[in-house]
């Protein structure tokens, strides 16, 4: 009876692997896009896709909407006043990459680069890696780690969480739950 448990226990973990490294896969196409005013209530793929294509302009990336399979806008996990964040899946991760390699200029970007009136506010407009929801938990236990032990540095590069102390320290790698234990035990014994 245990030989079968375990034999079951280690199919199900090999299944789970396969699920997390496709999840990996569909999500490595995608960014996360939050901030973003709504232009109509009903704002449909083809609006979003020019919102996107807008912004990505006003920040200096070279996007065409042939770069882009399709844009949409996701709900909120919690009631909030801020616009939906959208999702934009690109056909190619070059694309996705130039993006990302500008998006600390989003801070820059006027309303009206994007079709907007000046009095619309861009408070929150943010571009980030679209993460796979284990690793946006993760990203969320490694933030909270970071205050909770004087980290200056958590950012997210090739679907992992990295953790520096402070300036010139060594990178800490985090891919997994796993990880973030083995940091914590470390710690803890120190």
């Amino acid at each position: 009876m245990k030989k079968q448990v375990s034999m079951i226990s280690k199919k199900c973990e090999a299944i789970m692997t396969s699920v997390e490294q496709m999840e990996d896969y569909s999500y490595q196409y995608n960014l996360k896009i939050v901030g973003m005013p709504q232009q109509c209530e009903n704002e449909s793929a083809e609006n979003t896709t020019k919102l996107c294509l807008n912004l990505f302009a006003a920040i200096g990336a070279e996007v065409t909407e042939q770069d882009i399979d399709i844009s949409h806008r996701v709900l909120a996990r919690r009631q909030s006043n801020r616009p939906s964040a959208i999702i934009c899946k690109f056909v190619r991760r070059l694309a996705k990459e130039r993006v990302l390699a500008l998006r600390k200029v989003t801070s820059n970007v006027q309303p009206q680069q994007l079709g907007f009136s000046s009095e619309v506010q861009l408070n929150y407009l943010s571009i980030y890696e679209h993460l796979p929801p284990r690793l946006q938990e993760l990203l969320f236990e490694a933030n909270k780690y970071k205050r909770e032990n004087n980290f200056k540095f958590c950012w997210v590069r090739n679907k992992a969480i990295c953790l520096r102390k402070s300036e010139g320290d060594v990178v800490i790698k985090l891919t997994k739950r796993e990880d973030l234990a083995q940091l914590l035990s470390q710690e803890q014994s120190v």
